[in-house]
């Protein structure tokens, strides 16, 4: 941890990733006041200092690549404490809507049709991984721990995350966890993974959401199936609830979690 300098230095630096707006809001909402908003590129920041921490929140976008250099370009700008990739995830085992996924490692894997294999986590931190558990057992919320399995692309149907379960023993799936962990072993850092479950292993999301991100038309592509299946609406206001819950459970965890570490 940062000591303290001539009393002004912050005790605890830490940063952490999300990778859209939805996400990035949810922690934001947690951060202490006052807070300032800061820029690098294309990543959009949010910052926060206390006698006793510093707390940096991040949007890097959604993918490995856009996490991966987002965190590294965010790394190279001072000594970091702790790294924690937070956000949405996918459960690949029963877990309601809002549970929190604390994983006890990250794997990685390229396709649903690969195993998947254990990827480097950043350096461990005792005191960090008791003080999430701790945290949301105080909180009252129900916690998945497991592998966190990262993938490339948005799993969107039932059927292949039983697969990805069956294949790699995962409890939950992201986009980003396994990149924000490499970069955390790369310098060093301690690393954590706090997600809150935003979509079922027995649901469907109502499209293929990674016709959004085929290309610079995917947006209109995907904007246009939607425009022109109604039936299809239902379905992403069930989405829409079901990001505000796992929103919510992130903003009380990382009231807290703050509180606790500083």
């Amino acid at each position: 941890m940062c000591s303290r300098d001539k009393g002004r230095a912050p005790l605890i630096r830490l940063v952490i990733a999300t990778a859209t707006r939805w996400e990035f809001a949810a922690i934001r909402r947690a951060v202490p006041s006052p807070t300032r908003t800061r820029s690098w590129l294309r990543i959009r920041g949010v910052e926060s200092w206390t006698p006793s921490l510093h707390v940096l929140v991040i949007q890097t976008g959604i993918g490995t690549a856009n996490a991966k250099v987002a965190c590294r370009a965010i790394v190279e700008t001072g000594s970091w404490d702790l790294l924690i990739s937070s956000g949405f995830a996918g459960a690949l085992v029963p877990a309601k809507i809002g549970d929190l996924v604390i994983p006890l490692h990250v794997l990685t894997c390229s396709q649903a049709g690969d195993s998947g294999t254990a990827c480097p986590a950043g350096s461990p931190h005792p005191f960090f991984e008791a003080a999430a558990l701790q945290t949301a057992q105080e909180l009252g919320q129900n916690v998945v721990q497991g592998p966190l399995l990262t993938v490339p692309h948005m799993v969107w149907q039932a059927v292949e995350k039983r697969a990805l379960a069956n294949q790699t023993g995962g409890v939950a799936v992201d986009m980003e966890s396994a990149a924000i962990s490499q970069v955390a072993q790369e310098r060093n850092i301690p690393f954590v993974a706090v997600r809150s479950v935003s979509d079922t292993w027995t649901e469907d999301l109502p499209l293929d959401l990674n016709v959004f991100r085929e290309s610079c038309w995917g947006w209109l592509k995907g904007a246009g199936l939607v425009g022109t299946h109604p039936q299809m609406w239902r379905g992403f206001s069930r989405l829409k609830d079901q990001m505000r819950c796992a929103s919510s459970t992130l903003t009380a965890f990382f009231s807290a979690f703050l509180r606790r570490v500083s």
